[in-house]
This record gives structure tokens, sequence and C-alpha cells, in this order.
């Protein structure tokens, strides 16, 4: 699987069916379902793209999340992207290692980024040593075996079975 050629549409598609499927199915899951996404886009497009990318995707967690902090979730995102975009040279591309890694910090970072912008307005401390292993560690290790599961499984599958390459 390689990062920087893998078609971004049907990356979009299996997000969004996820991002509405598996809380009907699974609520206790909460997932940072757009992280291989953002993840993906960090190999393909620039920094500027992603950071827009961030905000746009933030801002559509925003609303359909059920709480009244607009914008939270955007910025989150957005300091996330801009902390890991660099971090994507130490990181090959054609690796199948490199999303589920990837994915793992970029949900640790978007988590703390958001923790943080929750305290700062809203005075909610969050921050605790069960917060730090379940939300922190556990649920970020649960979005990469998501985007191992998802993502990175099936394309070395088919590319294994030869089911996507010509003759």
């Amino acid at each position: 699987m390689n990062l920087e050629h893998q078609p971004i549409t049907p990356v979009l598609f299996i997000t969004l069916c996820a991002l509405l499927c598996v809380p009907i199915f699974f609520p206790q899951f909460r997932l940072t379902y757009f992280a291989p996404f953002m993840i993906i886009l960090l190999y393909q497009q620039t920094r500027l793209f992603c950071l827009w990318a961030a905000l746009v995707v933030g801002t559509v967690l925003d609303i359909l999340s059920d709480h009244s902090n607009l914008g939270l979730h955007a910025i989150a995102y957005a300091l996330a992207v801009f902390l890991l975009y660099g971090q994507r040279f130490h990181f090959f591309a054609d690796s199948l290692t490199t999303l589920p890694i990837m994915t793992f910090f970029f949900a640790m970072l978007s988590t703390t980024a958001y923790a943080l912008l929750l305290y700062l307005f809203e005075h909610r401390d969050l921050f605790s040593f069960a917060w730090i292993f379940s939300d922190l560690f556990m649920m970020s290790a649960g979005d990469a075996l998501y985007a191992w599961i998802l993502f990175v499984l099936p394309v070395w599958y088919m590319a294994r079975t030869k089911l996507f390459r010509r003759a």
C-alpha cells in the first residue's frame, strides 16, 4: 500500500460509511474516523491543503456531534495535522505499518488538543491516569486497528491475490 498513490475518494467514502454506521451498531466505540483519511492526505497534498481539509473535517464532526462546542474538533484536527505534517518524512509511504502508526499519532495528538481546548474554554479537567490510559492510548490503538482493518488489509489482500493486477 503506497499512501502517495492511494485513491482518496474510496477512502473518503469508507470513512463516511464508518462514521455513519459504526456508532449505530457499536455506540461505545469512539473512533477518530477521519484519521486515516487525513494521514493519506498528508502524504498526497501540501500542508495548506491538509490544514483546510482538517478544518472542514473537524467542522463536519462538530456539526454531527452531540455537544455545543462548535469548532473544537476543527481546531484540534488542524493542530494535529500541523504537528504531523513534517513527521511524514520519517515513515515510508509504501510501508504497510505507516498508516496505522500515523493514525495512532494523529488520534493521540487530536485527542490531547481537544482535551486542552475543553480545559481552556470550559474549564473541564479531563486529565487523569485513567483518561491517559483509556482515551489517549487505548482509543488511539483502536484507531490504529481501525485503519489497519479497513484500509490496509483489503489493499494488501487484493494485491496479494492479484485481483487488481493487470495482465
